[in-house]
């Protein structure tokens, strides 16, 4: 709802950006030398926005929030870039109070669908697309964290991504 306290983590390791008023929200961006560029052009488009927002750096790992300080809190695209995604799932369910809501976005880059040809060259790239990120596999892997972070009433949506054309 509207006035919920809501944390978005939305990189690894960089920039946070949290309301002021009237509830505290979070988000996550990269670090790296261009942070200050990225602050900059986050306070300009969210310039007068209700309600207000402050910038920030800190890391998914180590959410500097209190416990049980949010209503939710939602990470997107994040977790498949950590070699420990289960702390980060660790402190999202630490900082949501009791009835609140964890949310992912992940891909899981292992099980991609593809419609090729050559069976071999589809396994190769399936694998290649698995093993180039951190954590390729993430997405499979969701319900568990979510489990081990003592998350109840886990839910799983799957949502296809086909890839029929590498011209």
């Amino acid at each position: 709802h509207a006035d919920a306290d809501l944390a978005a983590v939305h990189l690894p390791d960089g920039v946070i950006a949290r309301t002021t008023t009237p509830s505290p929200r979070l988000t996550l961006a990269p670090e790296t030398s261009a942070v200050q560029t990225m602050i900059d052009a986050a306070r300009e488009r969210s310039a007068g926005a209700s309600p207000e927002v402050e910038f920030f750096v800190g890391n998914a790992e180590r959410l500097e929030v209190p416990d049980t300080s949010l209503d939710a809190c939602r990470a997107d695209r994040v977790l498949q870039h950590l070699s420990n995604p289960s702390s980060a799932v660790a402190e999202m369910a630490r900082v949501v109070q009791a009835g609140g809501r964890v949310v992912a976005f992940e891909p899981d880059n292992g099980g991609l669908m593809i419609d090729a040809p050559d069976k071999e060259v589809t396994r190769r790239i399936t694998q290649f697309r698995g093993d180039i990120v951190r954590t390729g596999w993430i997405g499979r892997q969701l319900p568990r964290l979510f489990k081990m972070a003592g998350l109840r009433e886990v839910e799983v949506l799957i949502m296809p991504s086909p890839r029929t054309d590498y011209t």
